[in-house]
């Protein structure tokens, strides 16, 4: 499966919901941990990373890096970290990066070594 071509507004918009999930979730889990919410904070943090690896994924696409993103979402505690916003600028930039397709050794062979003179006059 390919995936969808990364528009800039396709990416805009994932970067701004993982920012916006990993805001909402903060307070969310950190109220949790210290007792101040209860078992439906906790749920509709689940259903904020549920939401964000749907639209991720039908954003960007699916990519590796959703799997340990959404493991440690499901982790109290380590839900604190901004790993929404860290997988979405990671995905974003990899797909923008250009793709190296030619698969041609690059190694130097001693023959294509060229006998120019350096600026310093030593060879």
């Amino acid at each position: 499966m390919t995936p969808p071509f990364l528009t800039k507004s396709r990416a805009t918009t994932a970067i701004v919901a993982g920012v916006a999930a990993d805001l909402i979730q903060l307070p969310l889990t950190l109220g949790f941990l210290s007792g101040v919410f209860s078992v439906q904070a906790e749920a509709l943090d689940l259903l904020i990373d549920i939401g964000m690896a749907g639209l991720t994924t039908s954003l960007l696409g699916f990519h590796w890096t959703l799997l340990p993103t959404a493991l440690i979402e499901t982790v109290p505690g380590l839900d604190v970290a901004p790993t929404w916003t860290a997988c979405v600028s990671y995905v974003v930039w990899k797909r923008t990066r250009p793709s190296v397709t030619d698969t041609t050794s690059s190694a130097v062979t001693p023959g294509a070594i060229s006998k120019t003179r350096s600026p310093s006059g030593v060879t």
